[in-house]
C-alpha cells in the first residue's frame, strides 16, 4: 500500500525552480530516504506535503486522500508529522513533560472536557503516560526522564524529538536530518529504533540524510534530488552506483 504520493508537485521562490514537477511514493513500512545537495529542495519538498509551504502546482496524497490543501496542524492530525533540522523542544521542562505534551489525544487539554469526560479524560491521561514511558525505553531515555531536556546532549535530544513525534502515533513520520551531528553508534542505534518502529510498529519513514553510511546500510529505496528535480530512485546498491548520482552528489566512484 502507498501511503504517500506527491504528483508533479512544484514550488518557485521568485525565478528559481525550488521543486519542479516531484513525483515520489513512499510505501507503508519502509524507510525511504531522499538525499541530494545542500540546496537541491529537500527540505522544501518536506515543508509542501507537510502543509508549511502551499505548492504552486501539483498534489499530495497521503492514504489515498488528497491533503494538497491542509494546513500543517490538519495534516499532523491525519498522520503525517514531521520533525525538523534544528529540535524543537521545551527546555525548561523534563523529559517526561515535554513527552506528555504531544499525545494525539487529550480529554484533560480543557477545563469543559475535563468535566463532560471526566472518565475518558483520567483513563487517556494513564494510557498516554504509560505510552510515555514504554517509548522512553524504547529510546533508552527513561533514566532521564526528570531531567531538565535544555540539559540533554544533542544525540539525546535528536532521541527526545524522535519520541515526540512518536507520541503522536503517526502513520508515517517526516524526518528532517534525524542523525546530522551524532556520532556513528549513536546513528546506527537511532536508525535501529527506526527499523523496530517499522518492523514491530507498522511505522513508516520518509526521511532526509546527509549520512552515507546510514542510508546505505538502513534504506528501503532511495530518492536523489537535484537542483529540485528527482534524478534518481532505487534501492541502495543501484542509487550508489549509478554514475548520474555520482556526478551530482557523491563526486567519486
Amino acid at each position: 500500500m502507498d501511503t504517500l504520493i506527491t504528483k508533479r508537485l512544484s514550488k518557485n521562490f521568485g525565478g528559481i525552480k525550488a521543486v519542479d514537477e516531484v513525483s515520489i511514493t513512499v510505501k507503508k513500512k519502509t524507510i525511504t530516504a531522499l538525499i541530494g545537495p545542500n540546496g537541491s529542495g529537500k527540505t522544501t519538498l518536506f515543508n509542501l506535503i507537510s502543509g508549511f509551504y502551499e505548492p504552486d502546482n501539483g498534489k499530495v496524497l497521503f492514504l489515498n486522500k488528497d491533503i494538497t490543501n491542509l494546513n500543517s496542524h490538519q495534516i499532523a492530525n491525519q498522520g503525517l508529522v514531521r520533525t525538523f533540522q534544528i529540535v524543537k523542544i521545551f527546555r525548561n521542562l523534563s523529559v517526561l513533560e515535554n513527552m506528555l505534551v504531544a499525545p494525539k489525544r487529550d480529554y484533560g487539554d480543557s477545563f469543559i472536557k475535563t468535566i463532560t469526560n471526566f472518565k475518558k479524560s483520567i483513563k487517556e491521561e494513564k494510557e498516554a503516560y504509560d505510552y510515555t514511558n514504554d517509548l522512553l525505553n524504547l529510546l533508552e531515555l527513561s533514566h532521564l526522564k526528570d531531567e531538565y531536556a535544555g540539559n540533554l546532549s544533542g544525540g539525546q535530544l535528536k532521541l527526545l524529538s524522535l519520541g515526540l513525534a512518536l507520541m503522536r502515533d503517526p502513520e508515517i513520520l517526516l524526518l528532517d536530518e534525524p542523525v546530522a551531528g551524532v556520532n556513528p553508534t549513536l546513528a546506527n542505534k537511532i536508525f535501529d529504533i527506526l527499523i523496530n518502529c517499522r518492523d514491530n510498529f507498522n511505522k513508516t519513514f520518509f526521511i532526509i540524510e546527509h549520512n552515507m553510511d546510514v542510508v546505505l546500510d538502513f534504506s528501503d529505496l532511495i530518492y536523489v534530488m537535484n537542483r529540485g528535480k528527482i534524478i534518481a530512485e532505487g534501492p541502495p546498491k543501484e542509487i550508489f552506483s549509478n554514475r548520474g548520482v555520482i556526478d551530482a552528489y557523491l563526486g567519486v566512484d
